[in-house]
């Protein structure tokens, strides 16, 4: 097994069909960015963490959605039906949550469609986040699990905080998972440059994060996250800080970006708008339940 922390798309990398056990990845640093150690190619920052998943994550033995008697949690109704699922099903990860955390209440057994973006929305305190958490690996439900569908899968976090490593310029940071993970520096170099043009960026990269408004940051946290070519993002309410202009470019990069990637998505948000221009369908989620389930 092989484990590195990375900022925000490195995370703890895992063999194949082994646990997963990210704590790492929903951190919210309050200091803006960690200190990266070039001996271990490690890393305390980022947008979260990202990490190489292999099987299933959960209580029981190798299976997601079953607890130690092989059953997964009753949510008293059936799965709810997931419409208007992606061109790229079948090549991108399905993830199938079946997990019960009981002190938050939370109780969950959906299945949601790969290669576009889910959001999920609700009220304060009515599980979004700890839905989030379970897939991020970094909550272990009590019984139940969730399952990727391929297993092996790169997951990374998009935060509300960008969390830029402040001692490094916009390019750096962008390279930065790149290189932890074993890429070269020319190839490392010429990934980042294309991300951050992407994402309209590439005029930025010689400056530092104190430089960028709260906009840029943002976007220049979405090249980094993307860099690393994972499967699945998972996104934290990454517009809830920004003001309406900044919020409106950050939306149409993501947007942007993500489509046509394969990649599949799952976004925390309060504002419907955020749904109604990215989402392909939306979870509503109450007191710990999926309540309902819309497609677009």
């Amino acid at each position: 097994m092989v484990a590195a922390r990375l900022p925000g798309m490195g995370g703890v990398t895992v063999g194949s069909g082994r646990e997963h056990r990210a704590r790492a990845a929903s951190r919210k640093l309050e200091s803006g960015a960690g200190a990266a150690d070039a001996d271990t190619g490690g890393a305390d920052a980022g947008e979260g963490s990202a990490g190489r998943i292999g099987g299933a994550r959960g209580t029981g033995p190798g299976t997601a959605g079953a607890d130690a008697g092989g059953a997964h949690p009753d949510t008293g109704s059936a799965h709810p039906e997931m419409e208007g699922a992606s061109a790229h099903q079948g090549a991108s990860p399905r993830i199938t949550i079946r997990a019960a955390v009981t002190v938050r209440g939370a109780q969950y057994d959906i299945e949601i469609p790969g290669g576009d973006l889910t959001a999920i929305m609700g009220p304060n305190g009515a599980g979004k986040s700890t839905m989030l958490e379970l897939v991020a690996g970094s909550l272990q439900p009590d019984t139940g699990g969730v399952t990727f569908d391929p297993a092996d899968v790169t997951v990374t976090i998009l935060q509300q905080k960008p969390l830029l490593f402040p001692h490094m310029s916009v390019q750096t940071n962008v390279e930065f998972g790149l290189r932890c993970r074993g890429v070269g520096k020319p190839e490392a170099r010429r990934r980042a440059t294309s991300e951050l043009a992407q994402v309209r960026c590439e005029a930025l990269v010689e400056r530092r994060p104190h430089q960028l408004s709260g906009g840029q940051a943002q976007r220049v946290a979405i090249a980094r996250a993307m860099a690393i070519d994972p499967d699945v993002v998972l996104l934290d309410e990454p517009m809830a800080g920004l003001d309406e202009e900044s919020a409106c470019q950050v939306r149409a990069q993501l947007r942007e970006r993500l489509a046509g990637s394969g990649v599949t998505a799952l976004l925390v948000t309060h504002d419907p708008v955020d749904a109604e221009e990215l989402a392909a369908r939306t979870i509503l989620i109450r007191h710990g339940r999926v309540e309902r389930v819309a497609a677009r």
